[in-house]
């Protein structure tokens, strides 16, 4: 996915089942949002490195309380092509 398409998101958590209530107030209503964000692995904890191995997720927000859930876009099957060959090889 080398743009963001919100209705391939949607699309990739129907069909993973990801439909339960909100896990802290128990609303179903959500929002998607627009874009993704890079969590960055770090080996330790003295030393915070924002450049390296990450886990790319799209982020749902509930619209009463507003958690917040991270999906990872690789089990989601949304990881572009030549980017989860990449991530194979390092």
């Amino acid at each position: 996915m080398d743009s963001f398409n919100k209705d391939a998101v949607i699309k990739a958590l129907e069909d993973a089942g990801a439909e339960l209530p909100c896990p802290r107030c128990g609303n179903s209503t959500f929002m998607i949002a627009d874009g993704y964000i890079s969590n960055p692995l770090q080996d330790d904890l003295e030393t915070m490195k924002l450049l390296g191995k990450s886990i790319p997720t799209i982020v749902v927000i509930c619209e009463k309380c507003g958690y917040i859930a991270h999906h990872a876009i690789g089990v989601l099957g949304l990881f572009p092509p030549k980017a989860e060959e990449e991530a194979k090889n390092d």
